[in-house]
């Protein structure tokens, strides 16, 4: 189904919203109402007014058909773009490794990772996290490697 919202929202009500949303048909007066405010959550002071229509205009129809051509044209592309992305193989295996920890202790996580990046190896801060709690270690060579890395990072300043 088809609506029609009005929203008029800030101090004094000087802005405002308006505009065509399609609602599957299970979709009752309040569960329209919840997601209307939903989308105006980030404003202050909200009034808001819809009501079911036939179907939008046909302007609207043609420009929603452009935009989203438009949308899934991009996304192909970008589809395209990661198949042909070669991955760095992060090896990693459970378990607990107290150097690595150690020298993680008053590192600076951003340098650790930029400085990683650098070398070519594409690990996150949730790998750094798993290494910290002992979920996951490195195998050789590659722990060789990342612990040399992390020794030339910045520690944080201890406050005296």
């Amino acid at each position: 189904m088809w609506i029609y919202y009005n929203a008029i929202y800030g101090p004094g009500h000087q802005s405002g919203d308006d505009g065509f949303k399609y609602f599957a048909n299970h979709h009752d007066s309040e569960s329209i109402k919840e997601h209307l405010f939903d989308m105006f959550s980030h404003q202050y002071s909200v009034v808001l007014r819809f009501w079911q229509v036939d179907a939008p205009p046909d302007e609207f129809i043609k420009d929603r058909i452009k935009a989203q051509k438009k949308k899934i044209k991009s996304e192909r592309e970008y589809l395209k773009m990661l198949e042909g992305t070669n991955c760095s193989c992060l090896e990693s295996v459970d378990g607990e490794d107290k150097t690595l920890k150690n020298n993680l202790k008053e590192r600076d996580n951003g340098d650790i990772i930029r400085r990683l990046h650098k070398a070519g190896l594409m690990y996150t801060d949730s790998d750094l996290s798993d290494w910290w709690y002992g979920k996951k270690t490195l195998t050789e060579p590659t722990r060789s490697k990342v612990l040399n890395i992390m020794r030339r990072t910045k520690k944080y300043s201890s406050a005296k």
